[in-house]
C-alpha cells in the first residue's frame, strides 16, 4: 500500500511539472504573437579578418525604421512595411516560421527569399515587450553575430 500511495505522489509531481512546462511554453507563444515587432537594434559584431562592431540599424533607411514582423498562432509571418513605405516594396510579405519546443530558437522564412532556408536565431529574450534575437554566420576568415533588438510597436 506504501508503494502505491508512493508511485501515484510521484505520478501526480510528475504530471504536475509536465502541465507547468507546456503552459510555459504555451506562454512563450502568446508572448511572441499577435503583435507587431518593430526594429529598436541591431548590432553587428565581426570577429576574424574583419574585426569591429557596427550599429546595423543605422545603416537601415529612414523608410525601414518603422517595419514590423507579425508573428501569427498559426505559424504565419508578415513583414509590413509600415506607414512610411519605401518606393517600390510592396505594403507586405508573407513567410512562416516556427520555434523549438522551448523557444529557444526561433526559424524564419521570408516567401520573397525563397531561394535561401530560413533562417534561424536564438532566441536571447522574449517578453511582453521585447524581443531580442542573435544569429551567428562563420565563414572561413570570420564571425559575424548578430543581434537584433524589436518592440512592440
Amino acid at each position: 500500500m506504501q508503494r502505491v500511495r508512493v508511485f501515484l505522489l510521484v505520478f501526480l509531481v510528475l504530471g504536475l511539472g509536465a502541465g507547468c512546462k507546456k503552459e510555459k511554453t504555451d506562454s512563450k507563444a502568446a508572448l511572441l504573437t499577435n503583435k507587431n515587432w518593430q526594429v529598436k537594434a541591431i548590432a553587428i559584431t565581426s570577429t576574424g579578418s574583419q574585426a569591429g562592431t557596427v550599429d546595423g540599424y543605422a545603416l537601415l533607411q529612414p523608410c525601414e525604421k518603422d517595419n514590423y514582423l507579425r508573428f501569427s498562432s498559426s505559424k504565419a509571418l508578415e513583414l509590413n512595411e509600415g506607414p512610411s513605405r519605401c518606393p517600390d516594396a510592396e505594403q507586405s510579405s508573407a513567410g512562416s516560421w516556427d520555434a523549438s519546443a522551448d523557444y529557444s530558437t526561433l526559424t524564419i522564412q521570408l516567401n520573397q527569399y525563397s531561394r535561401i532556408a530560413g533562417v534561424k536565431m536564438d532566441v536571447v529574450t522574449l517578453e511582453e515587450s521585447q524581443l531580442v534575437l542573435k544569429s551567428t554566420v562563420v565563414q572561413p576568415d570570420q564571425t559575424v553575430v548578430t543581434v537584433t533588438t524589436f518592440g512592440v510597436q
